[in-house]
C-alpha cells in the first residue's frame, strides 16, 4: 500500500515539475481575435431572434463597446499619437525660432 501511494505521489510530483506554464498572449494573438469577433459579428444573423434574445445581444455589445472604449483611452492617455508628437515637435521649433 506505501509502495502504491508512493509511486502516485511521484507521478503527481513528476507532473508539476513538467507541466508548462501558460504564455502571455502577444499584441498579434490579441488583434487576431479581436478581427475575428468584429469578422463574426458581420455575419450574425438576427431574422429568428426573440426580442429577448435582441435585448441581452444589444446589452453583451453596449458591455464591450464599454471596455473597448475604456482600452482606447488607456491606451491613449499612455501612447502620444505621433500626429501629436509631430505637432508639438513643430510648434516648440518655431518658438525657437521666432
Amino acid at each position: 500500500m506505501v509502495t502504491g501511494y508512493n509511486a502516485v505521489k511521484a507521478k503527481l510530483e513528476k507532473g508539476k515539475a513538467t507541466r508548462k506554464q501558460k504564455p502571455t498572449e502577444t499584441a498579434q494573438v490579441v488583434i487576431d481575435s479581436i478581427a475575428k469577433f468584429q469578422q463574426k459579428i458581420t455575419t450574425i444573423d438576427m431574422a429568428e431572434w426573440t426580442d429577448a434574445d435582441k435585448t441581452n445581444f444589444q446589452v453583451v455589445m453596449e458591455n464591450i463597446k464599454a471596455e473597448i472604449d475604456n482600452a482606447i483611452a488607456a491606451m491613449t492617455a499612455s501612447v502620444q499619437t505621433p500626429t501629436a508628437a509631430t505637432s508639438a515637435r513643430k510648434s516648440s521649433s518655431s518658438k525657437k525660432s521666432g
